[in-house]
């Protein structure tokens, strides 16, 4: 009886070896098709709040940002105002920037270059000719008392990528390669970029020149700095624009 169970079996795998390895033609006789589709609604959303620089990092909120007891004749870059402002992006384009600069002669057809210069971003004076540089920095958390004005010893700006402070630019700023066009399509004037996934804020002073956020809406830190080391005797003001591209 063993044998025989055991020989039907085998058998029946034969069976179905030669069954499965069998190829059949197929031929289509009805076919559907069905629509699949969603819409995903385009948010685009910009926060900025001023805070006061504090010694727990994140102070209290402010109206204004102000250079107290600011001095002609301070060392070159070493002013900072007691503020700064908490900034947040939430923007589901496939990619977007957001870009900072000063807009010091928004209501002028022209500029007098004599009188003023080439370079506008920063502070305008009400006095012909006054000015003073401005300089900005992100950070992704806030810092403890502001930031460092020197970073090992380096206190001027430059393309960022010695201490983190960059340049500001105007709307207007002119000159072959330090036109505020030419910056802009450079990239110098971009403080953050992203996608639906992801914000990056530059710190050109670190590796990669950015640095990814914890997530895509979550806030970052824009500071700013001034150089009143040559500023004549004015009332100084700007406005600082923030402004949030789609590309």
């Amino acid at each position: 009886m063993l044998k025989k169970v055991s020989l039907k079996l085998g058998l029946l795998l034969a069976a179905i070896s030669v069954t499965t390895s069998v190829a059949f033609a197929e031929t289509q006789v009805r076919s559907s098709s069905i629509t699949v589709s969603a819409s995903i609604v385009g948010v685009n959303t910009l926060f900025t709040e001023i805070r006061t620089i504090a010694a727990a990092g994140e102070g209290d909120v402010a109206t204004v940002i102000d250079f107290v007891g600011a001095e002609s004749g301070a060392p070159e870059w070493t002013n900072l105002p007691a503020q700064y402002v908490k900034v947040a992006v939430t923007d589901n384009a496939l990619s977007w920037r957001l870009r900072t600069y000063t807009n010091n002669f928004a209501n002028e057809t022209t500029i007098s270059t004599t009188t003023w210069g080439t370079q506008y971003g920063g502070l305008k004076g009400d006095v012909d000719g006054a000015k003073a540089s401005l300089a900005w920095l992100c950070n992704p958390t806030a810092i403890p008392n502001g930031p460092a004005v020197s970073v090992d010893g380096y206190v001027t700006p430059s393309s960022g990528t010695v201490n983190g402070w960059t340049f500001m630019k105007d709307a207007r700023d002119e000159g072959e390669t330090s036109s505020f066009s030419a910056s802009d399509e450079g990239g110098y004037t971009n403080i953050a970029f992203g996608s639906p996934s992801f914000t990056r804020i530059v710190r050109p002073n670190i590796a990669g020149g950015n640095e990814a956020l914890a997530s895509r809406t979550a806030p970052f830190y824009y500071y700013i700095k001034a150089d009143f080391s040559s500023a004549p005797a004015a009332e100084y003001d700007t406005t600082l624009v923030f402004e949030l591209l789609n590309q």
